[in-house]
């Protein structure tokens, strides 16, 4: 089941639940939001989903005869430690959802029955913290593969870091380029120096590494 067809989905859930009706219910609490959602009455067929699919939010009943909440739980955590992960509790079982909280296997719980408007504002919560959690990696990932470009850049051009800025970037010729590219080991680092035009051409072409 997909968003509704006037929106983009932006999040991929999967819910979990022994109990058709219940998963039927889930549906029609979330029809209306702009998720992509996956069901299944099976935890193993779970793993196997969020194995093949982009799953950020998983949602699974804590009571199941083929296995339990926590255990699917536990395994998601595991196998997939950057899924969001939701119980879904009833009043028997909120001490165990609690202690599950406790030891970091969950992030929120859900009991049954649930509101609505409740349920829908907890998952728009968990999934726009996963979207900025997910942010601060991206600009960390780029700001070591900024310094990898320098200190190989330094390493095969000693002193290219001292070379006066222009509008905030280092000017490169074409000639030099090329051979800041044909002298970089790693293959990624090369193809952001790889130049566009035929480096001996008489006409200038200058490229920018952004500081």
């Amino acid at each position: 089941m997909s968003a509704p067809r006037d929106r983009v989905a932006t999040h991929t859930l999967l819910l979990v639940d022994d109990e058709p009706e219940v998963l039927e219910s889930l549906r029609r609490s979330l029809r209306r939001e702009p998720y992509h959602l996956l069901a299944t009455t099976s935890p193993h067929q779970a793993l196997e989903l969020l194995d093949s699919e982009p799953v950020d939010l998983l949602i699974s009943d804590i009571d199941m005869p083929e296995m339990s909440g926590l255990e699917l739980i536990a395994r998601a955590r595991a196998a997939h430690p950057g899924v969001v992960r939701v119980l879904l509790t009833g009043d028997a079982s909120l001490e165990s959802a609690l202690r599950a909280i406790n030891d970091g296997e969950v992030h929120r719980y859900l009991t049954k029955p649930w509101d609505t408007p409740d349920l829908r504002g907890m998952l728009a919560q968990a999934l726009a913290r996963l979207d900025e959690l997910r942010r601060a990696a991206a600009a960390d990932r780029s700001q070591v593969l900024r310094e990898r470009v320098l200190d190989e850049l330094e390493r095969v051009h000693p002193g290219i870091q001292a070379m006066t800025l222009v509008d905030g970037a280092y000017a490169l010729d074409p000639v030099r380029l090329a051979a800041i590219a044909a002298a970089l080991d790693d293959p990624t680092l090369r193809t952001y120096f790889a130049p566009g035009a035929d480096p001996t051409a008489a006409t200038p072409d200058t490229r920018r590494l952004e500081k």
